[in-house]
């Protein structure tokens, strides 16, 4: 605080202890420029460097922890203010005294409003107010903004309505994003006349019904339109010669997809899937060199196989063509010429034969599940790059390549629904459970599961190696072959935990299962040294169970059909012959796990389970009746 002539104080990325921006900093008057972005500062701007710093120009204050900036509304030579990053709430601070402010970034905070007030700001450039939670209107005062650049009011929740038709007065406009913002309507006509210098236009996650006005805009590099209510065929857009990115995925568009497309020879990114086209893919396509995305999709699309063009497109890095009505083999040229390639999605087409990929040796992503692919697994040795691998529900047989072991970088396979025979290789150990034992009613071993664990009075511990990896395992419920019941299970990532009850005798067998996050997965009954053999999943909605010991214990896994096991919740519980029989019903993992009180249980017991899935709307509501006519005993350690 003592530097008195300092005009320049970069403090920004720094470790410096959390704190607040200290009060002694108002001594240092000759300020020009003060940089504290990513230092740990928390809590208020003080007040006192809003009177005392009156030749600060640009103050960065990005990327910390602070709540208020009220005092840089006094700051009257502020020209660049950032405070993007932090935990500003409430509505925007009164800066309408920074006459001469040219950049105010206030994005990714907790704002609520935008003040009519920063329609004064007549210097200001740049405006970015993205990912806050406003949920006001935009005024119409920032249509005198006459010298704004780049406005950007995306991932926000403004009152729904029309893109303002006042926006069409800012002429200098380079950069607009208005992405998940509420808006509705059609672009309006009077913004493709006027905003002649517009360069980026994001419009996605919106309820847009028309982009037409788009077509206009002749300087246009960007345009994202994707995740909208566009309908009808697809805009004349021929015009904007300068088009690196085109995304309009997600919408309703019908109809031939345009061959002028093709004319678009700056395209860098094209991405027209998840739409309603019809017809044929256009050979102009194979004009776009310059190509890097590309995603068209429809099953509507004329079928047929992939075009041989597609391999004109050398500079392709990603391609998306599932569900696109593709069938036959993926051609030759494919596999020789697209040698850039790093993605490549197959899905949901009628292709039999994809033996051209394996010479993609850049390829990190390949998913062609739900094909009409037969044979072996092709060999994907030499694609050391690859990541995820999913084939699933193919009709591919014969034994699964041991040499897909070698590719270190994998983490996701994916070979469930095919007709597989013979063992899961040990090298694959880790992927046991995207590969899935149960393969069309054809069991396949897992090479080293095998073996019996010794058993003591206490409890069994079983090696879970074989079912590791990116997977988690999930101890189930156990049963036993003689007089006593292994009825508990822990999960380590070492293995699995079976607590008998008095003690164990005889063999006893345990559920072992893995879940993926995002796949369908296999539920195993095991004996103590886990000699797979695969259960399979049944989609119930109701199911009576007989209850014939000292407890209750149910493998929901069982219960549910397979792409709903994200998570399972005991919502209620009722009992049809005695009112307060059950003293609770959880779920722990995979299990629902009933409770009676002390008087036991006679009688049915209904409870109703929820499995909740993947996504909004995946959850299901399950009705498991239990009928018994023994006392169930109080739940015990170990469950």
């Amino acid at each position: 605080g003592n530097l008195a002539k300092l005009t320049d104080l970069n403090l920004s990325d720094t470790g410096l202890t959390a704190g607040p921006i200290p009060a002694w900093m108002a001594r240092l008057t000759n300020l020009e420029v003060l940089r504290l972005a990513n230092s740990n500062r928390n809590g208020a701007v003080p007040a006192a460097l809003g009177t005392a710093l009156t030749r600060l120009r640009i103050l960065a204050l990005e990327n910390n922890s602070l709540t208020d900036i009220s005092a840089v509304g006094s700051l009257r030579n502020l020209e660049f203010l950032t405070a993007s990053r932090n935990n500003i709430s409430g509505a925007i601070p009164d800066l309408s005294g920074l006459t001469k402010l040219r950049h105010l970034s206030l994005s990714h905070n907790r704002l609520s409003a935008i003040p009519a007030s920063l329609g004064s700001l007549r210097d200001l450039e740049h405006l970015l107010l993205d990912a806050n939670p406003l949920t006001s209107a935009i005024p119409q005062q920032l249509g005198n903004l006459a010298k704004l650049t780049h406005l950007n009011l995306s991932d926000t929740d403004l009152t729904a309505g029309a893109i303002p038709t006042w926006m069409a007065r800012l002429t200098n406009l380079e950069i607009l994003r208005l992405a998940n913002s509420n808006r509705n309507g059609a672009v309006p006509a009077t913004l493709g006349t006027a905003l002649t210098r517009l360069r980026i236009l994001e419009l996605h996650g919106n309820s847009l019904t028309d982009v037409s006005a788009a077509g206009s805009l002749r300087n246009l590099d960007y345009l994202t339109a994707y995740g909208n209510d566009i309908s009808g065929a697809m805009p004349d857009l021929s015009r904007l010669t300068r088009l690196r990115l085109l995304s309009l995925s997600g919408n309703r568009l019908s109809g031939a997809i345009p061959s002028w497309l093709g004319s678009l020879r700056d395209l860098e990114s094209l991405h027209l899937h998840m739409n309603d086209f019809t017809g044929a893919i256009p050979a102009e396509l194979g004009n776009l060199t310059k190509l890097r995305w590309l995603g068209i999709g429809g099953s509507g699309l004329t079928a047929g196989p992939i075009p041989a063009w597609v391999a004109n497109l050398t500079n392709l890095e990603d391609l998306g063509l599932a569900d696109s009505n593709r069938t036959g083999a993926v051609p030759a040229i494919v596999g020789s010429r697209l040698t850039k390639l790093r993605q490549l999605f197959l899905e949901d087409n009628s292709l039999t034969d994809i033996s051209a990929t394996t010479s993609l040796r850049n390829l990190e992503v390949l998913s062609a599940q739900d094909n009409d692919l037969t044979g072996a697994i092709p060999d994907f040795s030499r694609l050391t790059k690859l990541r995820e691998l999913s084939l699933a529900n193919n009709r591919l047989s014969g034994n699964i390549p041991p040499k897909l072991g070698d590719l270190t970088e994998l983490t996701t396979l994916s070979l469930s629904g095919n007709q597989l025979t013979g063992c899961i290789p040990s090298s694959l150990a880790s992927h046991a459970a995207t590969i899935n034992p149960q393969q069309d009613g054809r069991n396949l071993c897992i090479e080293g599961a095998s073996g019996v664990a010794p058993a003591s009075s206490a409890h069994a511990v079983a090696n879970a190696a074989p079912w590791r990896g990116d997977t988690t395992s999930d101890g189930g419920r156990g049963v036993s072959t003689a007089t006593a019941l292994a009825h508990g299970g822990r999960i380590g990532r070492a293995g699995v935990s079976l607590n008998p009850l008095p003690g164990l005798a005889g063999q006893a067998q345990g559920l072992l299962g893995s879940f993926h996050p995002m796949r369908p997965s296999p539920r195993a009954t095991a004996s103590l040294g886990f000699s797979i053999a695969p259960m399979l999943l049944r989609p119930v909605r109701e199911q009576r169970l007989q209850a014939s010991g000292p407890s209750v214990v149910l493998d929901m896994w069982r219960l549910f059909s397979p792409d709903l096991q994200d998570g399972f919740d005991a919502r209620r519980y009722v009992s049809t012959s005695q009112a307060n029989a059950l003293a609770g019903a959880t779920t722990v993992g995979g299990l629902l796990i009933l409770t009676p009180n002390q008087r036991g249980l006679q009688g049915e017991t209904t409870v109703t389970v929820t499995a909740i899935g993947r996504g909004a709307g995946t959850s299901v509501r399950l009705r498991v009746i239990v009928q018994s006519t023994l006392p169930l005993a109080p739940r015990r350690p170990g469950i």
